[in-house]
């Protein structure tokens, strides 16, 4: 089978790396729409760790706006491209352009943050909202 964007979405929806897990889940009543919530307390706690485990190599005029561009090459998968924007201070992909260096955590590091802190959340665990 080959590879494609396709493919690669129906593996990151069971992927342990998969950002929005970091945080709590929630569920409008109607059904319509859920929503990771944004808080990232956890990350906050490692984000020195994952810097400590980091290197620092140029930023390629590629990856402009391309997060996930960067994430795949460095990591052979597009899901951790919010993790390359946190780690680098960019809080906007707008602002994913001509950084000096590109700060990259180690793959190593990444898993055992998210190993030790995040839980699979299980879709009967989402929490309702009323809108």
């Amino acid at each position: 089978m080959p590879y494609t964007i396709d493919r690669e979405a129906q593996q990151a929806i069971r992927s342990p790396l998969d950002w929005e897990r970091t945080g709590e889940r929630f569920q409008t009543t109607n059904g319509l729409f859920t929503f990771p919530d944004p808080s990232r307390y956890t990350v906050d706690e490692n984000i020195f760790y994952l810097l400590k485990n980091s290197d620092e190599i140029p930023f390629e005029q590629q990856y402009n706006y391309r997060p996930d561009y960067a994430s795949h090459d460095y990591y052979g998968t597009t899901v951790l491209g919010q993790v390359l924007m946190y780690v680098n201070g960019v809080r906007l992909l707008e602002e994913f352009v001509d950084l000096d260096v590109l700060v990259l955590p180690a793959f190593d590091a990444i898993l055992i943050m998210l190993q030790d802190n995040f839980p699979e959340l299980k879709s009967q665990d989402l929490i309702k909202i009323d809108w």
